[in-house]
């Protein structure tokens, strides 16, 4: 009776997100990465407002001490204190940095705009292999599903990012 034809079936947030944009002047589709963005600054400030919680905690404790008043003291909450901010943006940035800003894919290639710039050109999405290391479900962290990818290219360069779920999929 009928005919057998693939249907494909919109995922959670990347259906709700609504189809990437339409091609730019050079044929590509860019796509804002807007979850795995999410999900990247939650976690940086969670664990910043952590490690803050953590310091004051600790700062108070020692400022409380009988011991206090002594010498060196002073100096060594400082310390302390500039090694626990210097702990808190290291680890924000670490937090972001697998998150890009977008995709920009075309029929030539796909080029993976980082969080900060940095600008990774991969080859035509027919030749990657895309693996989907782990699937985030939607969550305190982030609105909708994320996924951990790996790409990889027929040179065995790869690279691990955080995107949005079905940001790398075809449009059709």
């Amino acid at each position: 009776m009928g005919t057998d034809r693939a249907v494909r079936i919109p995922r959670g947030a990347a259906a709700a997100a609504g189809p990437p944009s339409p091609p730019d002047a050079a044929g590509r589709s860019l796509r804002e990465n807007r979850g795995g963005s999410r999900r990247a600054a939650r976690v940086a400030v969670t664990y910043a407002g952590s490690i803050a919680a953590l310091t004051a905690i600790l700062a108070g404790y020692a400022a409380a001490a009988p011991e206090a008043s002594g010498p060196g003291v002073a100096a060594g909450v400082e310390l302390f204190l500039a090694v626990a901010v210097v702990l808190a943006a290291l680890s924000a940035v670490y937090a972001l940095t697998p998150a890009p800003r977008r995709l920009e894919v075309g029929a030539d290639a796909v080029v993976v705009v980082g969080r900060w710039g940095r600008r990774r050109t991969w080859g035509p999405r027919a030749q990657l292999r895309v693996e989907v290391v782990r699937r985030i479900p939607p969550g305190f962290f982030s609105p909708g599903p994320v996924e951990v990818v790996r790409l990889a290219d027929r040179l065995g360069r790869s690279a691990t990012y955080e995107l949005e779920a079905g940001l790398l999929d075809d449009p059709g």
